[in-house]
């Protein structure tokens, strides 16, 4: 490499040089559709492949946009069928587990929406009541079904995505908790809730700078 190279590279990764029109373009147009980095606590379906049981979620490609996602919440990538995430997340306060008491953060990963309900959906988890929500979790934690019975977090878990399906059925009817096998993703008219991924103030705290 010779001084001009290095000049080069080092001139593009100056964060004070503005990024070309087609990146900042990209990320608009990301921004308004799912964000991503480091999971702390994600819910996700698990789906049989060739006879094995397979958890799924991925992350993207490193590229410099995904670089962008990670760096926004809930820091992790999209999970396999999902190609939205509303911006903002659901305020949340678990009562079970190491995060009980914690000021938290729900956000949901979704595939097989319509460009309409894309549209919708973002603005409608935003504006959910956070208030509501905990409420009709804590009635589904007094009445789990057998199969979902185990230990008071898991059923905090089932309770959060069961009642994070009853919010989105209301612009989203019929939407399923399910994830894509690997390789596959939800067509529009197929709406699904692949993830929940909560992410807590202490996962913020715990961050080093630059992460």
């Amino acid at each position: 490499m010779n001084d001009h190279e290095l000049d080069e590279r080092l001139r593009r990764a100056d964060p004070a040089v503005p990024a070309p029109e087609a990146l900042d373009a990209t990320i608009d147009q990301l921004v308004a559709h799912p964000l991503a980095g480091r999971v702390r606590r994600p819910w996700r379906p698990v789906v049989a492949v060739g006879g094995a049981l397979v958890l799924v979620g991925t992350l993207a490609a490193a590229t410099d946009i995904d670089e962008f996602l990670l760096s926004v919440p809930p820091f992790s990538g999209l999970e396999y069928g999902a190609d939205f995430r509303p911006a903002s997340g659901l305020p949340y306060v678990p009562t079970e587990g190491q995060d009980r008491g914690e000021q938290c953060t729900l956000y949901v990963d979704l595939g097989g929406l319509s460009d309409d309900q894309v549209a919708t959906v973002g603005d409608f988890w935003t504006a959910a009541d956070p208030a509501a929500f905990a409420a009709a979790v804590h009635e589904r934690m007094q009445n789990p079904r057998e199969e979902d019975i185990g230990s008071p977090e898991a059923i905090e878990s089932w309770a959060v995505v069961q009642q994070s399906l009853a919010v989105l059925d209301q612009v989203v009817p019929g939407i399923s908790w399910g994830a894509a096998t690997p390789g596959d993703s939800f067509e529009p008219g197929d709406p699904h809730l692949v993830s929940v991924t909560q992410l807590c103030r202490d996962d913020l705290d715990g961050l080093e700078p630059g992460e």
